[in-house]
């Protein structure tokens, strides 16, 4: 517990140590204090100060020498945290706090000290109230089946919160026998409170650009309305059953399968919603993918030479990332091994059920905490595909579970085009891990036969997927963790792209000089990082993000980067950031910009 007192300060070393505040600007104001507080308590402690000080610039100059006007908002968003985690140890010790300043004031006056009367702030959970009662009288119909039961459960509830403290205790409350509200109805509650809480806007309580307004608007339920949102299925997957078991049985090699491979296809493949000829998602497929690549070397597993071979490796790999019964070299585990056979499924489960949904966008920027980190962050810039990035950290980092790479993804599309064989950033790698099979939890087949992320279950602007994940064509098993992130779609002549919002005036060029583009791909970067930073990654592999297919400017993306990086909400809270991008020849402008950036 956090107190004056508890810190070993006494009135005169409390004094001593503010008098000199007065002589000094505000940056090295908080410098001097740090030495005294750690980050946490010393938010507490500018809580106290402002709570007595917000109103006096005489003691504002004394306490601080803070202006009166120029650090208006530093005022208003002193305190944050306490605001955002109002556990009841920090609320005590502000109130010891308080009573510590009460004393010293009344040590430099009466009369200064009888000009304040210091109130604890009202918690999340209780400025809450307003906002959840109207919530239940306009939901009323839905706690009970006559007016007279749903009055009788609207007042429950709302007595239950009046008598709580806490968020917690309210639940305990309502569950509490007898005649306990129903657990659909209290879990309907607890999301309204969270976001009440948070201060989270849903996706259609945001301005957004004109495409993305229109897109929404066509299908309000593409993203989810909350700002932490997990769902756990299994991946879809087709069994063709007969249909093409006389041909794939015939095929007994790789170049027999090409040869029927592109007599099927000579130009491309065509997906339909129904059982077509090799189907990545087909049982019957995948089993003739693990036949016929049983033998090849990981060097040609990871570098195939034709699209037939691609197609049949990504089913290979499918397989591995959704079957429980086919271990991760790709090979069927026999039925007497029920220990291999439980390990496998259980590593497959620990992977899906970490996915979770990250959307940030719905928060202020004020909502963040914004202390620097402990870190001195090392940045490289590196040509490598993403993989080999995580193959070389794996072996220097000491915990690979704290090695974060950045999936690059279409926000509708799962897997972006790894069906009809795209070789994009997103559809080469996760088609080496289990990536593919843990998003094809939260999607569908839609009714062009392609995979498609579920209504609510779109990427958001600004959001994102995390989850844990495991390399399997490598040398030796990497766990590490994704980040699936859709960055802006800057793509011409494409039906959602937002090219025209950030077009520049007098050319069909995008205007990346504008505060407007340059704010909407921070606002990526952003996501990226604070999902980065929630789940405490310390390494963290991007790349030149948007710059291929989506059509972002390098030089553009490299100086955001570099100056997102630097912002006090990031700064510090990464060991090494890697911005590992593909070597390639006819487009080198990638590596140079960033190079040249972070050089």
């Amino acid at each position: 517990m956090v107190s004056i007192s508890s810190l070993g300060w006494n009135l005169e070393t409390f004094k001593n140590t503010l008098d000199p505040l007065n002589n000094f600007e505000l940056k090295a104001q908080k410098t001097i204090i740090k030495q005294h507080l750690a980050p946490k308590d010393l938010n507490i402690l500018q809580r106290g100060l402002w709570a007595l000080a917000k109103h006096s610039h005489v003691l504002r100059r004394f306490l601080f020498g803070v202006h009166v006007k120029k650090d208006v908002k530093l005022i208003k968003n002193m305190g944050a945290y306490l605001q955002r985690n109002p556990n009841p140890e920090l609320l005590d010790s502000y109130k010891k706090t308080i009573e510590q300043f009460n004393l010293f004031l009344a040590g430099i006056g009466k009369n200064t000290f009888k000009k304040f009367e210091v109130q604890l702030p009202l918690s999340p959970f209780k400025k809450s109230e307003k906002a959840l009662f109207d919530f239940l009288d306009s939901n009323k119909k839905n706690f009970g089946s006559t007016p007279h039961r749903q009055n009788l459960r609207i007042e429950r509830i709302k007595h239950d919160f009046a008598n709580s403290d806490s968020f917690n205790a309210f639940v305990d409350r309502m569950s509490a026998q007898p005649n306990p509200i129903l657990k659909e109805k209290i879990g309907e509650i607890a999301q309204f409170l969270d976001k009440q809480m948070r201060g989270y806007k849903d996706p259609d309580q945001r301005s957004f650009p004109p495409i993305l307004a229109r897109n929404l608007q066509r299908n309000p339920d593409m993203y989810a309305k909350m700002p932490v949102a997990k769902n756990l299925r299994h991946s879809p997957l087709h069994c063709s059953k007969n249909r093409f078991t006389h041909l794939y049985d015939s095929i007994s090699s790789i170049e027999h399968y090409k040869q029927e491979f592109f007599h099927a296809y000579p130009r491309k493949i065509q997906i339909t919603n129904d059982f077509y000829l090799f189907d990545i998602l087909d049982v019957q497929f995948q089993n003739l993918a693990l036949r016929l690549t049983d033998s090849l070397s990981l060097n040609d597993l990871r570098n195939p030479t034709d699209t037939a071979t691609l197609h049949l490796i990504r089913a290979r790999n499918y397989a591995i990332a959704t079957r429980d019964e086919i271990y991760w070299n790709g090979r069927l585990i026999p039925s007497h091994r029920q220990d291999l056979l439980l390990n496998k499924a259980q590593e497959l489960e620990t992977n899906l059920h970490s996915l979770t949904l990250w959307d940030w966008a719905g928060f202020s920027d004020d909502y963040f905490d914004h202390t620097p980190g402990p870190f001195a962050t090392i940045i490289q810039v590196t040509q490598e595909d993403t993989q080999t990035a995580i193959q070389r950290l794996a072996q220097i980092v000491p915990d690979s579970r704290k090695i974060a790479w950045v999936n690059m993804a279409n926000a509708h599309r799962t897997g972006g085009g790894f069906q009809k064989g795209d070789k994009a950033q997103e559809e080469m790698i996760i088609t080496h891990c289990d990536a593919i099979g843990i998003l094809a939890a939260v999607s569908g087949i839609e009714s062009d036969g392609r995979m498609g992320y579920d209504d609510q279950w779109h990427i958001p602007p600004g959001g994102n997927y995390f989850h844990q994940t495991t390399f399997f064509t490598t040398d030796v098993l990497i766990t590490c963790n994704s980040i699936v992130h859709a960055f802006a779609d800057f793509r011409k002549q494409y039906p959602e792209s937002e090219f025209s919002d950030f077009k520049a005036k007098r050319k069909d060029l995008l205007d990346i000089r504008s505060e407007e583009y340059v704010k909407r791909i921070k606002l990526d970067m952003r996501g990226v990082l604070r999902t980065a930073k929630e789940k405490q990654q310390e390494v963290l592999i991007l790349s030149a993000t948007g710059c291929g297919a989506f059509g972002h400017d390098p030089h553009a993306e490299a100086k955001a980067w570099k100056e997102v990086l630097n912002e006090s909400e990031f700064r510090g809270h990464f060991k090494q950031v890697v911005f590992a991008i593909k070597h390639d020849t006819r487009n080198p402008k990638n590596f140079e910009a960033f190079n040249k950036a972070f050089s």
